[in-house]
């Protein structure tokens, strides 16, 4: 049976320091380390595709700070075959940017 899973991180960043396509080839460049294969990035997305499942990592704008900072809300996603495989690819991207430990 097919599923999708789904999971939100909010993130700040400056962007002058760390502009949004640096942070896209980060995340691609992780994805690509961690066994994604077919990574694309465009305006809306990072995406790549994982063991039966294809998985896309979209940020978007919250509101902007005043102090030039970002708010961004990243939406991780991941239709596949099996629940198991998209909730393991979306934690596993979680994982690779760092977010279970606030890093960003």
């Amino acid at each position: 049976m097919a599923a999708l899973w789904f999971d939100t991180v909010e993130i700040t960043f400056h962007p002058v320091g760390a502009p949004l396509s640096r942070w896209k080839a980060v995340m691609a460049a992780r994805m690509e380390s961690g066994n994604f294969t077919g990574v694309v990035t465009n305006d809306a997305e990072v995406a790549g595709g994982r063991s039966g499942g294809w998985t896309s990592v979209a940020p978007l704008h919250k509101q902007d700070l005043g102090d030039g900072r970002q708010e961004f809300v990243v939406v991780i996603m991941c239709a596949a075959d099996s629940v198991d495989v998209a909730k393991s690819n979306v934690s596993d991207v979680r994982l690779m940017m760092g977010w279970n430990d606030g890093l960003w």
